[in-house]
């Protein structure tokens, strides 16, 4: 029998590096995209937070005597 370690073919390597290299490319990439657009969510959502507190303040002054 031969007991003799097989090593990968010399053509794997490659591939191997390659393959992670455009693993982690596309999660660069993906980071970059996905960052701008969790700051305009973030920022929306704190625009919308302001508008409804503003709405709700205005409603409640409008409920009292001599109101808006």
């Amino acid at each position: 029998m031969n007991n003799t370690p097989r090593s990968k073919p010399w053509w794997a390597w490659p591939l191997i590096y390659c393959g992670t290299v455009a693993v982690l490319v596309l999660t660069d990439v993906a980071w970059y995209l996905a960052m701008p657009m969790i700051f305009a969510v973030s920022i929306a959502f704190e625009a919308w937070d302001r508008y409804t507190q503003k709405r709700c303040a205005n409603a409640d002054r409008a409920d009292q005597p001599g109101g808006p």
